[in-house]
This record gives structure tokens, C-alpha cells and sequence, in this order.
């Protein structure tokens, strides 16, 4: 009976798999992107998940894809047409992508069938329990399987094959297959992204040793868009909704946990440097910030009380070091121009006197010329005298310029730094 559900569950499972990706449709309109960007849109539609090494595939070649309502098999053959690529789609929605096997003769490939073996094994955590759900692949291909809810699994592979096990908060595993036919492999958690230090409200702590939703960003990626403020070094960066900057040098709203009041501020707390700050006040340059934190959830922000109620924001900000006896300068900048992009279709003067006209028709209201304009505009249509007033505001190219020096000086007892930072935005 036992067994019997075993297989029934497979079955269901495998049924389950090819159903979803018959029945999912994906819209795409990606225009010179990463493949990986893809990818994530991908996932973001669906229950999809891609599984694949990133040393043997190139996702950062940039593609250009339009898809509307086709299935995941449609958008993912268009997408590695050319580019010597395969996948599978296994159960609970995985798909396997590997570099395509080279062609082997016929005399190769009964070989390396005849070489092939049935293995089975079990995957374990350094405790001795069981870890559902890991990835076992063999390396290099796409025939692979995942265990079950006792850690087995069983494949088929040849005698020199290495298998990669792999699985979220583990470190990866290599095992070479050799004459073994039972497998028992053992992952080790992955605490190096547990062991990162990050600033919570009380000083600072180690992930490993928190339950709150924290989430940080170091100096590194921060400066690396060469953004004119610190919201928009944010974007894409960390999981909260960051508008958008309609004044040169602003900064753009930042709400963390959505829109919480409709006639109240939904802007979340500021720390710098340990002092409580409102976000309208925060006008930091993105070269000055060592790191930020989010606290996003109620027991991550609970020393801030109410205020902290739109999460909180924890800005460390550079700072010398004392030791050696030592001055050290630094220069960044760059030159670059704004211009509006995707500039929408409007209606013409002509198209939008013959829409009125018809609407106010259909509505049994007066259409005439008088009733529908006053003086002004009815002279202007007539003399054929139009302003395209979004070209006028948003038109042309504006220059903008960023410069910083930094300037730092240490002894063993004292440490200085002096940091300058120049900023034109043109409207």
C-alpha cells in the first residue's frame, strides 16, 4: 500500500509538472537585457525556478524578446536558440539549464550507455536529518533529480560522473560516482551570508542570530550606478517600492512597507549615524555611505515605536580609521546627460477636437465650438498655433556632472576625513 502511494505521488507530481507549463502564460517585452534579467522576469511570473552553474553559461549576453501569452517551453527556445543551450523542466516547477552536449558518434554514445550506472543515495544535514527538496545533478548535463521526503534519491549516470548537490542555505557538493552504487552525502550550511554583520536598532549583530526581515546594502553596490542620490543607488538593490525623481537633485519616495495611511506619511524612519532623521530631511551624498540597513518588519524596528511603523532605514556613513600615520586622497566623478525617454503618443490638436466632439455627442451635450472651447484655445486651433507642452518641459538634453574628494589623515590616536562632494543637475 506503501509503495503504491509512492508511485501514485510521482505520478501526480509529474502530471502536476507538465500541466503547469502547458497552462502558464508568460507576456514579455525585454528590449536589450540580460539573458539572467530575463530569467528573474520569468520567475516573477510564475512558479517557476532556474536552476543552472554560472560559470558555464553566459547570462549576461544582452537579448531582445517580445512574447504575449506563450508558454514557458515557447519563450525559453526563442531565448537559447543560438545559444548552444539546454534545459528541462523536472517536478515542482525546476528547470535544469546546462550547456548543450556535444555531438558523439554512435559508437561514443554505446559506450557511455553501456557505461552507465543506477545509483542511489540519500542526502543529509550536518545533524543527520534528511534535506527534501536538494538538487542532485550531474555535472555538466541536465539529467538530475531531486530527493524525496526522506533525502533519497536514485539516477542513472555513468561510471565517472560527478554529481552536484546543491540546495538554498547549503554549501555545494561535488561527488564523484566511481564504482559506488549507494550514495550517503552530508551538507554543510552555508554560514558565511550568516555570519554578515548588520546594523539593527541597538548596534549591530550577526544575521544568524536574528529573526526580524533585515536587509543591507553595502558601499560597493551603492556607488557602482554613479547615481546623483542616494534612492535611486537603491533601485534594484533591496525589496521595497522606490518612486520615482520628478526634480533634479531630489530624492525619490521610498516606502518599505507599502502604503499603510491615505492622508498620512507612509515615508519610513531615517537613522544616521544613530540619529533619528524624516526622509524630506535626508539629503546625503551616495559616496559618503559605508552601508544601510532596512529594517522591515515590526520586531526588527520595535526600539523605534511608532515611528519606526513604515520600517526604518539605518544609514552608516564612512569614517577614517586611526592607525599608521598615513594621508590618502581619493577622486570620483563623471559627466553625463539626461533625456526623457519613452516620450508618450500623444493626440494630435485635430484628433483631440474631433474626441471631444464625439464624447460630448454621445452624451447628448452641445458639440459646437463655443460650447467646447473658450476664446483662446478656439483661436488657437483655428490658426493653427499648438504647443507640445511635454516636449517643452521634458524636451532636449540636460547636463549633469558629479564630482567627490575624499581626503583622510590617521595616526595611531586620531583619525580625520574630509569628504566633498559637487553635483550639477540641470533642469
Amino acid at each position: 500500500m506503501r509503495l503504491t502511494t509512492l508511485f501514485l505521488i510521482v505520478f501526480s507530481l509529474n502530471i502536476s509538472a507538465t500541466v503547469y507549463s502547458q497552462n502558464t502564460k508568460l507576456s514579455l517585452d525585454v528590449r536589450n537585457q540580460s539573458i539572467k534579467e530575463v530569467l528573474y522576469l520569468i520567475e516573477n511570473q510564475s512558479d517557476f525556478r532556474f536552476i543552472y552553474e554560472s560559470g558555464k553559461i553566459n547570462l549576461d549576453k544582452k537579448v531582445s524578446i517580445q512574447a504575449k501569452g506563450q508558454t514557458v517551453e515557447t519563450v525559453l527556445k526563442r531565448l537559447f536558440e543560438q545559444e548552444g543551450v539546454q534545459y528541462e523542466i523536472t517536478e515542482n516547477n525546476l528547470i535544469l539549464i546546462n550547456p548543450a552536449d556535444k555531438k558523439m558518434d554512435s559508437s561514443s554514445l554505446a559506450k557511455m550507455q553501456q557505461g552507465n550506472r543506477h545509483i542511489t543515495g540519500v542526502v543529509k544535514d550536518n545533524t543527520g536529518e534528511p534535506v527534501i527538496g536538494a538538487n542532485v545533478v550531474q555535472k555538466g548535463t541536465t539529467n538530475g533529480t531531486i530527493t524525496d521526503v526522506e533525502g533519497r534519491f536514485s539516477l542513472d549516470v555513468p561510471d565517472k560522473a560527478v554529481l552536484l548537490i546543491s540546495y538554498i542555505g547549503y554549501t555545494p557538493k561535488e561527488v564523484l560516482v566511481g564504482s559506488q552504487s549507494s550514495l550517503i552525502v552530508e551538507l554543510s550550511e552555508d554560514t558565511e551570508a550568516l555570519e554578515e554583520v548588520v546594523v539593527i536598532g541597538y548596534g549591530t549583530a550577526k544575521k544568524k542570530d536574528l529573526t526580524g526581515a533585515i536587509t543591507q546594502v553595502r558601499a560597493e553596490e551603492i556607488t557602482k550606478t554613479n547615481s546623483p542620490n542616494l534612492g535611486s543607488a537603491l533601485q534594484g538593490k533591496i525589496p521595497v517600492d522606490i518612486g520615482g525623481v520628478w526634480k533634479p537633485g531630489s530624492n525619490p519616495t521610498i516606502e518599505i512597507r507599502g502604503i499603510n495611511s491615505i492622508t498620512g506619511s507612509n515615508d519610513p524612519l531615517w537613522v544616521v549615524d544613530g540619529i533619528p532623521m524624516q526622509s524630506s530631511s535626508v539629503n546625503l551624498n551616495p559616496n559618503d555611505v559605508q552601508s544601510i540597513d532596512i529594517l522591515k518588519d515590526a520586531s526588527a524596528s520595535a526600539i523605534y515605536g511608532a515611528r519606526g511603523s513604515n520600517g526604518v532605514v539605518i544609514v552608516t556613513t564612512k569614517r577614517a580609521e586611526a592607525g599608521e600615520s598615513s594621508i590618502k586622497a581619493s577622486y570620483s566623478g563623471w559627466v553625463g546627460f539626461d533625456k526623457a525617454a519613452g516620450k508618450p503618443n500623444f493626440m494630435s490638436a485635430d484628433e483631440f477636437v474631433d474626441y471631444k466632439r464625439r464624447a460630448l455627442a454621445n452624451a447628448g451635450q452641445d458639440n459646437s465650438d463655443a460650447a467646447m472651447f473658450d476664446d483662446v484655445e478656439l483661436n488657437s486651433w483655428k490658426n493653427r498655433t499648438f504647443t507640445d507642452w511635454f516636449d517643452e518641459v521634458w524636451g532636449g538634453t540636460a547636463f549633469a556632472t558629479n564630482h567627490n574628494l575624499t581626503v583622510s589623515a590617521a595616526s595611531k590616536k586620531t583619525a580625520t576625513m574630509l569628504s566633498l562632494g559637487y553635483l550639477d543637475q540641470a533642469h
